[in-house]
């Protein structure tokens, strides 16, 4: 694979950026026996070009390109990483690791002193925690509603070494 680099998104990106999401999840919703009505459900509402043109719109998107081709994507909101995709078949090369960090300086130089993203997948979860990110619970018990799917919260102090370091458990040091 060549070098990735990793960009502002525009908004030419969206079909592409389209494409590589709706692949990623496919992907990762077969691992995880997701049906095939629940990828199409999930297709048709965020993962289809024009839900990626109102998210672009919305949030600070980036971005990862080997050469011309868009091999991942991260969003941004606030302190809540509200995407992270890669390609299936650029995965284990260290293109989502590039994507979270670049997140992260987003949310930091905004002063935000936590990072948020939520884990659609169990298969994600470890990514993250390698990633010095603490997994804290579960949407359903956290918000108290079981709309949607159920993933898990993962939290991150901003600046909290990454996977050389241990840090990132961001709940009350009482």
């Amino acid at each position: 694979m060549p070098d990735i680099k990793i960009r502002a998104m525009t908004e030419s990106d969206c079909a592409a950026v389209s494409a590589v999401v709706c692949e990623s999840f496919r992907y990762a919703a077969e691992r995880e026996g997701v049906d095939e009505q629940g990828i199409r459900g999930y297709v048709a509402e965020r993962g289809c070009e024009a839900a990626i043109r109102r998210q672009f719109r919305e949030y600070d998107c980036f971005v990862a390109c080997a050469g011309r081709q868009i091999v991942g994507m991260v969003g941004v909101q606030g302190n809540e990483v509200t995407k992270l995709y890669v390609d299936p078949h650029c995965q284990q090369q260290g293109v989502g690791a590039m994507l979270l960090a670049a997140a992260e300086r987003v949310i930091a130089s905004a002063g935000h002193d936590q990072m948020v993203a939520w884990a659609a997948f169990d298969s994600a979860i470890g990514f993250y925690e390698v990633m010095g990110m603490c997994a804290v619970g579960r949407k359903w018990d956290i918000l108290g509603t079981k709309r949607g799917g159920n993933p898990m919260l993962m939290t991150k102090k901003t600046g909290a070494p990454g996977p050389s370091g241990v840090r990132g458990d961001t709940r009350d040091e009482t």
